[in-house]
């Protein structure tokens, strides 16, 4: 969890201000609070990009620019909670709360990813005729159909991913090649930085 000591404004903060800690803090965000430290809103780079564009001064206060409603996590959310609330609401960052929401931290997905890297093998069976799905299958293999806008098989895999498992090994059989030649290295379904496995047959 991230020390919030360095992004913390109040709503007479001048824009110009804010823009300053929002850089100088490296966290792309900064958080409002009032006098007794309780969580008001956020309010980040974006914001201050289109309050710019609508013509506001960079000398006016941040109290009616910043956002008020922002999602934010108990300090007594297990890790994998709070994950879920960034992945569900598309956020980057979020607000560690008490009972009484004052701020306690900050966490951001890319660490929460990060620590929550799980080394097991996962092991997908995925060299299947598909048979009883003919005449989808005869040119694709079952789990490369698509549902949707992907295949079902890029759906498994990200939802493995995304829940810290990186170790991800293809059993592949049928059209193998039409599997591996989409996954290839299985770089862009895996974090930055973690281990991955090429599919094998």
């Amino acid at each position: 969890m991230e020390n919030v000591n360095d992004i913390i404004v109040y709503e007479n903060t001048s824009l110009r201000d804010a823009l300053n800690v929002i850089d100088n803090g490296s966290k792309q965000i900064c958080l409002v609070l009032d006098d007794s430290q309780k969580l008001l809103g956020t309010l980040n780079d974006g914001d201050i990009r289109r309050a710019l564009i609508n013509s506001a001064s960079l000398e006016e206060s941040i109290k009616n620019l910043y956002f008020k409603n922002p999602i934010v996590a108990n300090i007594n959310d297990s890790k994998e909670s709070v994950l879920n609330l960034c992945k569900v609401n598309d956020i980057h960052q979020i607000p560690i709360v008490n009972d009484e929401n004052k701020v306690l931290g900050l966490e951001i997905l890319n660490d929460l990813i990060k620590n929550n890297i799980k080394s097991n093998k996962v092991i997908l069976m995925v060299g299947g005729l598909g048979t009883r799905l003919r005449p989808l299958t005869e040119k694709t293999p079952k789990p490369m159909l698509n549902v949707g806008d992907k295949p079902i098989l890029q759906t498994i895999v990200e939802r493995f991913v995304n829940y810290g498992f990186v170790n991800i090994v293809m059993s592949v059989g049928f059209k193998s090649h039409v599997i591996q030649d989409f996954f290839k290295d299985g770089g862009k379904a895996t974090p930055s930085g973690t281990e991955k496995d090429k599919p094998c047959a």
